[in-house]
């Protein structure tokens, strides 16, 4: 296994999160903040607790969910029974962008469930409330995730890489 490329999936994930969510923050928080702030269902704005919550629990959920395709495809035990590829012709460049609209429909049907799983009272306490306590969410709490339900949302990789074909930009674009 080379760690190099665990870490090159944080770098690419953390990078994406920071950037979208940093630019969103200051256009929306910062920027244009007395146009939108009349159109808030909630007026009140996070206090900084919430953002350092939401942020931290991000990046937890980074080192989590970037751990899973390492795993899949940095071990070679596992990687070689995976749908992963790496030339486009292989599959046909017509199967190349049909994958994107199917790995949404599987992506939304995934998430439905699995949502609809951690919402169970059984599991809600321990797993989802983490989430849910962001009631008035910044940008910021795009992965604001308890670990537990980090790979549960990585969990779809798994499906997708042991189902469908997948090339390195269908999880680049997806998922990285």
């Amino acid at each position: 296994m080379d760690w190099s490329y665990y870490f090159k999936y944080v770098q690419i994930m953390g990078s994406r999160y920071l950037i979208v969510t940093g630019i969103t923050f200051l256009i929306c928080y910062v920027l244009l903040r007395r146009i939108i702030h009349s159109k808030k269902i909630q007026q009140r704005y996070p206090l900084i607790n919430d953002y350092t919550r939401e942020i931290s629990f991000s990046m937890l959920s980074i080192f989590i969910m970037a751990f899973v395709p390492f795993m899949m495809l940095g071990i070679p035990s596992i990687a070689r029974h995976t749908t992963y590829y790496t030339n486009i012709n292989q599959y046909g460049k017509w199967y190349f962008f049909l994958a994107f609209p199917i790995m949404t429909l599987l992506h939304d049907t995934y998430f439905y469930w699995m949502h609809r799983l951690i919402h169970h009272p059984a599991l809600f306490k321990s797993i989802h409330l983490t989430h849910h306590r962001s009631v008035n969410p910044s940008p910021f709490a795009a992965y604001a995730f308890h670990p537990l339900e980090a790979i549960l949302e990585a969990g779809v990789i798994v499906v997708f890489i042991f189902t469908i074909p997948i090339h390195k930009f269908h999880l680049l674009f997806f998922f990285l």
